[in-house]
């Protein structure tokens, strides 16, 4: 298993993590865009740009926050080797896939709980938000999109313990931005829209039938084959056989060339 099913497992997380996202940051998105001036909401490329701009700083966040995990990661990775974190990996994905299903369903609400932890640092970084109050320019958008991303979210943890495996900073920052992208087509859209979306994202049947079908998801990863590395480990027994075949087979050349001569 590479780190490619790492970022689409992320990538996974992300996308179905939008009802949690538009319901917690539900009121952060309708104060940032309803705030802005009346000339921005009627021009439609415009508004794009700050909602854009809002997020581009959140997705920053997050990877700068994955490539802190990542660092951190790499020394448990060194501990227990690439192979065993490709095996953790695969089963935490699995794991962390079905339970975001279920609390997406509404079967497993627990996991809202976890955004307490984040409460301390929040109460730190949050007064840099109001530096960028009121939004005017679409750089204050950025920065206070940056401000956003760092929201205690139980979903955001979860998608940080999956990034840290990833064996360093590299791969912990382009998970938790594989993480951001697929949160933000919902994001968008309700930052464009306001209201429609986030009503309709939240009614229960729909909210059971992506949760049911990010568990599916869950199950089919654990049917991933893992023979990944013992393929990659034939590979390089083959080649060093070729080479051993290729270092006699000169030898034998010379010695003919030495007869010849």
């Amino acid at each position: 298993m590479g780190n490619e099913f790492s970022f689409a497992a992320l990538f996974i997380l992300g996308l179905f993590s939008s009802f949690h996202c538009i319901g917690m940051c539900g009121g952060v998105i309708g104060a940032l865009t309803f705030g802005l001036d009346n000339s921005i909401w009627e021009n439609k490329p415009l508004l794009t740009l700050y909602v854009g701009a809002y997020n581009v700083g959140r997705l920053i966040s997050y990877s700068i926050a994955g490539m802190l995990v990542g660092m951190i990661g790499m020394t448990l990775v060194g501990f227990i080797g690439m192979e065993k974190a490709h095996t953790i990996t695969r089963y935490l994905s699995a794991v962390m896939i079905v339970t975001v299903g279920l609390y997406v369903a509404g079967w497993f609400p627990h996991l809202s709980k976890l955004d307490r932890l984040g409460a301390k640092l929040w109460k730190r970084i949050q007064p840099l938000g109001q530096r960028f109050m009121p939004v005017k320019k679409p750089w204050q958008a950025l920065g206070f999109g940056m401000v956003w991303g760092w929201i205690p979210c139980g979903l955001v943890y979860t998608a940080l313990l999956l990034a840290a495996l990833g064996g360093n900073a590299l791969n912990g920052g382009l998970g938790m931005l594989a993480f951001g992208l697929g949160t933000l087509p919902a994001v968008m859209g309700a930052g464009m829209i306001t209201g429609g979306l986030s009503q309709w994202l939240q009614k229960p049947r729909i909210r059971q039938m992506f949760g049911t079908v990010m568990i599916a998801l869950g199950a089919v990863t654990l049917l991933i084959p893992m023979d990944h590395s013992a393929h990659l480990g034939h590979e390089m027994n083959g080649e060093m056989s070729g080479d051993k075949n290729g270092v006699k087979h000169g030898d034998h050349l010379r010695h003919e060339g030495m007869k010849c001569g």
